[in-house]
């Protein structure tokens, strides 16, 4: 399960805990809206270990790695 980052306009966190494929299901589906309400996703801005979460998004080659960020946090496209 993915929520929004109360502090940014752009930012993200990852849930973790109870049911892991349900909850693997519903990150999938929260992904996939959060890809669609954005017009174009040219980056996504977290950590090497968030990182690995974004093969549904587009792959690797729109990560940009900031390993100041907290696991589980993400942005999309900027810092804001």
């Amino acid at each position: 399960m993915i929520i929004k980052h109360k502090d940014y306009e752009n930012g993200y966190y990852f849930v973790t805990g109870g049911n892991q494929s349900a909850l693997r299901r519903r990150t999938i589906e929260d992904l996939e809206s959060i890809k669609n309400s954005y017009d174009e996703i040219k980056c996504v801005i977290c950590n090497k270990a968030t990182a690995k979460n974004f093969k549904v998004i587009g792959g690797h080659s729109i990560i940009t790695i900031n390993n100041k960020l907290n696991d589980g946090c993400f942005f999309i496209n900027s810092i804001k």
